[in-house]
């Protein structure tokens, strides 16, 4: 029966109207008799007014299908609405307005309130944290930052102004006792060193190692200072992304991925040359073993002018450097005449004797200290040679190398 459905009462009469809103008098002026166990036709209004579970559903209201509607639409004949609501509509309608699950764009989600007892919910930004002060005059004792830094790292401080003031920087655990913190320059190269306050406009880093930070005016005279405290984040430390692990690597084998070197440069042809304090990688032969110079770097070692000697004065050898020493490696000694001859080598002129050797005529010594060197005791001194005895013509030559 379109419109009504077909329920079985499960109760008496007294409890099915106990608790309802309409009176049995109006039922009964429908012709409607409320028998236990009888089966009736009933409108959606007459069922909304029977007590819960005091009836059985068993034939549904059949939905119309009469005006122009089409299946599945939902239709509002009497209820109290506000004013202004619609009283149709269609699921098709319905559609797509509430947005899907899962993060989206501000615009495509619902906006939510939290609750008012909500505790803290802590929000992570990647942007630094960055807070703007100044200091003016009478400004003796002025903070210009007290801030919870827990969540950072490094802190940049930058000073701008012309001012005579001494700005302290100062760091607690739980924000009443301040304990003075160092600051590293960073204006130069030669002067990124730790100071204990700042007295010169300029850039700071201060290295974060507790829960707060406070930057006060401890001692001013005169101008106006404008600081800049930037906060990075742990997680926005710069790292160089181009070197990566990647594990190992098989021998003989091209490296991938711009990897973190840990072993030498295998070379079959010369490397081109680098300079003071750049980096520089061992060398090994196409077989890995690690190429070693005998000796120390070449840029550092000279050979001195051949000496020729043929009188018993004392004569340079190896001339002196100012800001080093020169420790023997190597001397070649030849004796053209025909008389034997002992030639004695000092670390500076009138020195004491470092070592002796004795020459035969026509004779050639070679001396390589292989395992050693024949080492000089100060810098800016000289290598002497001399003579026993005079002859007609002795010839010596050294090779040294620079330390210092």
């Amino acid at each position: 029966m379109t419109g009504k459905a077909k329920i079985l009462f499960k109760g008496t009469i007294d409890d099915i109207l106990d608790g309802i809103v309409i009176r049995s008098s109006q039922f009964q002026n429908q012709g409607i008799s409320l028998d236990e166990g009888s089966t009736y036709y009933l409108t959606q209004i007459e069922l909304d007014q029977l007590p819960e579970n005091s009836y059985e559903i068993l034939e549904p209201i059949e939905q119309p299908n009469s005006g122009g509607g089409t299946s599945g639409d939902v239709t509002v004949v009497s209820s109290v609405l506000p004013t202004g609501a619609a009283k149709e509509t269609t699921l098709s309608s319905m559609n797509n307005k509430i947005p899907s699950l899962g993060q989206t764009i501000k615009s495509s989600s619902i906006p939510v309130t939290l609750a008012s007892d909500q505790s803290a919910v802590q929000i992570k930004t990647n942007a630094p944290y960055i807070v703007t002060n100044s200091v003016g005059v009478n400004a003796n004792g002025a903070v210009l930052f007290n801030e919870d830094v827990r969540n950072y790292k490094n802190i940049s401080l930058q000073i701008i102004g012309t001012f005579t003031a001494t700005i302290t920087v100062q760091g607690s655990n739980d924000g009443n006792t301040w304990i003075n913190l160092p600051v590293s320059s960073q204006n130069s190269v030669s002067s990124s060193s730790l100071a204990a306050t700042i007295t010169t406009s300029g850039l700071y880093q201060i290295n974060v190692q507790c829960l707060y930070i406070k930057v006060i005016v401890t001692a001013y005279t005169s101008g106006t200072a404008t600081a800049v405290l930037v906060a990075t984040e742990f997680s926005s430390v710069p790292f160089n992304s181009t070197n990566t692990v990647i594990g190992t690597r098989a021998h003989s084998t091209l490296p991938a991925d711009n990897p973190i070197l840990v072993a030498g440069e295998g070379r079959v042809t010369q490397r081109t040359t680098t300079g003071d304090g750049l980096i520089s990688r061992f060398v090994l032969d196409k077989y890995g073993r690690i190429v070693v110079k005998n000796g120390h770097i070449r840029e550092l070692q000279d050979t001195s002018t051949m000496l020729i000697l043929s009188t018993t004065n004392e004569t340079t050898l190896i001339p002196a450097i100012a800001t080093a020493i020169n420790d023997i490696t190597n001397i070649v000694i030849t004796n053209t005449s025909a008389t034997d001859v002992r030639v004695d080598f000092r670390d500076t002129t009138g020195g004491t004797v470092k070592l002796s050797v004795m020459v035969r005529a026509s004779d050639t010594k070679m001396l390589p200290f292989s395992n050693s060197v024949l080492k000089q005791t100060a810098v800016n001194t000289n290598w002497t040679a001399q003579l026993s005895a005079a002859v007609t013509d002795v010839r010596i030559t050294a090779t040294s190398e620079r330390v210092g």
